[in-house]
């Protein structure tokens, strides 16, 4: 009987070391349940997103990296989130030649390119409604800029000592020109019957 007793001990001290340590039957090496999740385009360096306030879209911003870039192109979404502003002062001072900015884009906030000096040429997307202070300040080389029908206000400052920009054409959409906006900038106005104006002859301004 005593024999026996230790037999059946032994026994259980076996199976139990057997089975130590596994959890299922499953190879360790088997990775067909695990899935790989699709890789997403980066960014170009030195952009930096931050989320807004609604916790579902991402407003974006330059850093000392894309300082140096001659070209920047903004990401219609981040994280698997659209891209909707171009946050305050966010190039600010960057060498910058060209900037594409995408369908996603709603705002451009105040002195986003303030004093990009090297900016020659900016197409506005047709999502954006306002164009805060000074967005464009001192970009000197500007020359082309295309606005958007469905743009509201183009706000004070905003293009102001574009001293290349010679021409534009304004939106009837537009509601606001803030003061300034346009200060120093050579443009050549259209000529009607009951003044000048930057817009057609349907357009107040």
């Amino acid at each position: 009987m005593v024999l026996s007793a230790a037999c059946a001990v032994t026994c259980a001290c076996v199976l139990a070391s057997c089975g130590e340590g596994k959890t299922d039957d499953r190879d360790d090496n088997d990775d067909s349940t695990v899935q790989t999740p699709p890789e997403q385009e980066k960014p170009m360096e030195g952009l930096q997103f931050y989320l807004n306030t609604d916790g579902e879209s991402y407003r974006v911003m330059g850093s000392p990296l894309s300082a140096d870039k001659e070209a920047v192109t903004i990401p219609a979404t981040y994280n698997g989130k659209s891209v909707t502003v171009i946050g305050e002062s966010a190039f600010s001072r960057h060498a910058v030649k060209s900037i594409t900015l995408p369908k996603s884009i709603v705002t451009i906030e105040q002195s986003a390119f303030y004093e990009c000096e090297e900016l020659t040429a900016v197409t506005v997307p047709e999502s954006v409604t306002v164009l805060n202070e000074g967005a464009f300040y001192g970009c000197k080389k500007l020359e082309s800029v295309k606005l958007p029908e469905g743009l509201r206000i183009i706000d004070q400052q905003c293009f102001s000592g574009c001293e290349s920009l010679s021409e534009i054409s304004l939106p009837e959409s537009l509601d606001v020109v803030g003061a300034d906006a346009f200060l120093t900038c050579n443009l050549q106005y259209n000529v009607f019957e009951n003044g000048n104006y930057l817009g057609n002859k349907n357009n107040k301004y």
